[in-house]
């Protein structure tokens, strides 16, 4: 595995941070380059919430610059080194394509990725992918869900409500 990259599928939101920085710790441990990939796949129809009313295809490109943005964000804070894609087209297809370019031995999405690469309990797809797929299930707020824990077990021990 070692010197194969692993590619982390992300999202540009508080999960996807989450993931990434699980991403790559395991890159570092396998000592593997890192690639970020998020491929938009928006429904088709008119955004008519939008002045003007963008088509299909605007709206596309508008969420891809917008993720391309948050995504660099990320990467500037985290780590700079990985390259990124943001591509508009469906996930499955465009993640097995990416993967197979770059040679990836692993590929790390979220449990809540629509992308279908790791469909069944134990990861298992619909057909066996020359690579390995990880995924990971991420808290946004982890903090803030430990703190509620600690406030209701304090020092007075489990199951004493602190007030």
């Amino acid at each position: 595995m070692t010197g194969r990259p692993v590619l982390c599928l992300l999202d540009p939101d508080a999960r996807g941070e989450a993931l990434l920085r699980q991403a790559l710790a395991l890159a570092r441990r396998l000592d593997a380059p890192l690639a970020v990939a998020h491929f938009v796949e928006h429904g088709t129809g008119f955004e008519a919430d939008h002045v003007p009313f963008l088509t299909p295809r605007a709206m596309n490109s508008a969420l891809a610059v917008a993720a391309r943005e948050r995504l660099g964000a990320m990467l500037a804070v985290l780590h700079p080194a990985p390259t990124l894609w943001v591509e508009v087209g469906p996930c499955r297809p465009s993640a097995i394509r990416l993967a197979l370019q770059l040679g990836a031995g692993l590929v790390v999405l979220g449990a809540h990725s629509p992308c279908g690469l790791a469909t069944g309990p134990a990861g298992i797809g619909p057909e066996p992918l020359p690579f390995d797929v990880l995924r990971v299930q991420v808290r946004p707020n982890r903090d803030a869900w430990q703190r509620w824990v600690d406030r209701l077990i304090g020092p007075a021990g489990p199951g004493v409500l602190q007030a």
